[in-house]
């Protein structure tokens, strides 16, 4: 069975593909776009994640970003709805990486549930992260590098957002606006 289901979504992705190519006159779309396109999706988070093929971000240290906890209050995993949200911000952590010269990017914080966020020393009262719009990560660099690396991008237009530098993590958000701290 578990065998049917693996042959049914790559033949729905091979179908997106082949769906796309036609709809779009003759070019061809990753499954991942094909899907968006024609209003599909992925059904759970993992294959969300998966299909953003990031390179440096490993969808284990993403998820136990989710699971964490503080006090008696877990995180979770966001809402579906908010899924879309992060996107840009894990595209950017990742295209990042080979310009600080490292394998690995570790995410300290993304998606926090309001109820966790309150336990959350400093956090804002409408923070992005509770939107899935946030990250706060590291990498084998210096905060001040990360900053440079980060301003260089969104000024080369890969995102439009906050960058902050704090001691040990640099945060990135996709507010839709530029700001730094």
């Amino acid at each position: 069975m578990e065998n049917d289901t693996s042959l049914n979504l790559m033949s729905r992705r091979k179908h997106l593909g082949l769906l796309a190519k036609v709809a779009m006159g003759g070019m061809i779309l990753p499954a991942s776009e094909a899907s968006a396109f024609f209003g599909f999706g992925p059904d759970n988070y993992a294959d969300f994640i998966r299909e953003l093929d990031l390179k440096y971000i490993r969808l284990d240290d993403l998820l136990e970003s989710h699971y964490k906890v503080r006090g008696s209050v877990r995180n979770a995993i966001p809402p579906k709805s908010l899924w879309k949200n992060i996107r840009k911000a894990l595209k950017v952590a990742d295209m990042a990486a080979p310009h600080l010269g490292t394998k690995r990017v570790r995410i300290v914080s993304a998606y926090r549930s309001p109820s966790y966020n309150r336990q959350c020393p400093g956090a804002n009262r409408a923070s992005l992260h509770m939107r899935n719009l946030a990250l706060d990560l590291r990498y084998d660099a210096s905060p001040a590098k990360v900053v440079q690396v980060m301003k260089a991008l969104r000024s080369k237009g890969a995102f439009r957002g906050g960058i902050g530098s704090y001691n040990s993590f640099t945060h990135i958000d996709g507010r839709g606006k530029n700001a730094d701290w």
